[in-house]
């Protein structure tokens, strides 16, 4: 892939494993968003509830799923220091 003027491509990650950690940090701060955009739906009424409960429960999953991931490998001390480090 050529770079634009030249330029030198950036490398995003040096090994896999740096990028299965940073693609698992990314998923939790999708859910993150995503439970964000559901909270706001259902505060306008635009989600009934029945589905607003279904995918809560569905995230809520996710972020357990995800959370364990991230504190289990080290990548992370706990979910609210990855809260305060990309300041959501």
């Amino acid at each position: 892939m050529s770079s634009p003027r030249g330029a030198a491509a950036v490398p995003l990650f040096a090994s896999s494993a740096e990028r299965r950690r940073l693609t698992d940090q990314a998923d939790l701060y999708a859910i993150i968003k995503a439970t964000e955009v559901l909270e706001r739906a259902y505060a306008r009424a635009a989600v009934s509830a029945s589905d607003y409960e279904k995918e809560c429960a569905q995230l809520i999953a996710q972020f357990k799923a995800s959370e364990r991931a991230l504190t289990g490998d080290g990548t992370v001390a706990s979910a609210a220091a990855f809260f305060e480090r990309w300041r959501v």
